[in-house]
Parts: C-alpha cells; structure tokens; sequence
C-alpha cells in the first residue's frame, strides 16, 4: 500500500491480503521510456487511463483503409468470456490472436492495447459513417425520382 499522505475522510486501507493499493491525489503517470514522453497517465480524480499519443511521439504514421477495417471488423468474432482466475465476472470482446491475426497491431498476438482497439473502433465508425452517407445520398435521388415521376403521370392525369 502506497498513500500520498492526502488522507482527507478516508484513509487507505487494504481490504484483501496481496492487493495493492496506491493513493496518488495529484494523479498518476507511468512513464515506459528513458525520456518519459510515452506512458500512460491517471489525471487527478479520474477513473480512466489516458495514454500518450501526441502526433509529435510517433513514427511511421500511414493512413489505413476505412472500409478494409469494417469489413474485419464484421468478420471478428466477438465473445462473451472470463478469465481463468477471475471468478463470476464476464466480459466481451475479441480474442488476441484473432485481433492480431486480422489487423497485425500490437506487441504480439497474446495482448490487445485499449489504444489499439479504439483506433480499429474508429475506423469502422468512419467508414459506417461513410457508407451510411452515400446511402442517404442514393435515398434522396430516389425519392428526388419518384416525385418527378408522380409529377408526370399527375400532368397525363
């Protein structure tokens, strides 16, 4: 167990044998990098991970396929599942070695990063996005059509 000091109300007590606890009110980052540039931070009061990703830290950057991506997507399977040790708790989501094999992201075909699997998310929402466009664009000319052609037969009436 780790405490700033910032007891306030509660103080930080451990609530199961091997568990560790850290209390950092000034938010926690960890750095995975000799410069500290790339890691990953808890900002004060939050709840959630926000990793590093500034345009400036990364490398090789390419552009992908939007609707490639969708169409990967459509074919991953998606499970309901729990982890061996955790008892009573489920999850869903794809497996590693079928994320891995379908976008080759990632460190190895064993581990998902959040970041990876938002930016597959993204993706497939664009290219809905997309595809959802040039259908509303393909509904408006055929309605734009058939009022023309009501019109017509209106007038040979």
């Amino acid at each position: 167990m780790w405490s700033d000091g910032s007891d306030g109300d509660t103080i930080l007590t451990s609530s199961r044998a091997y568990q560790f606890l850290a209390r950092a009110s000034g938010g926690v980052t960890f750095w995975t990098n000799a410069a500290s540039t790339v890691g990953a931070t808890l900002a004060p009061g939050s709840g959630t991970w926000a990793s590093a990703s500034d345009r400036n830290l990364k490398t090789n950057v390419a552009r992908i396929d939007d609707a490639a991506v969708l169409d990967k997507v459509a074919a991953l399977p998606i499970e309901r599942w729990s982890y061996k040790s955790e008892r009573g708790v489920r999850h869903v989501g794809p497996m590693a070695q079928d994320f891995y094999a379908a976008f080759g992201v990632g460190e190895d075909d064993k581990h998902i990063t959040s970041i990876d699997e938002d930016g597959v998310a993204l993706a497939a929402i664009k290219a809905l996005h997309a595809e959802n466009a040039s259908l509303r664009g393909q509904l408006a000319a055929l309605k734009a059509s058939q009022t023309r052609h009501d019109l017509l037969v209106d007038r040979e009436l």
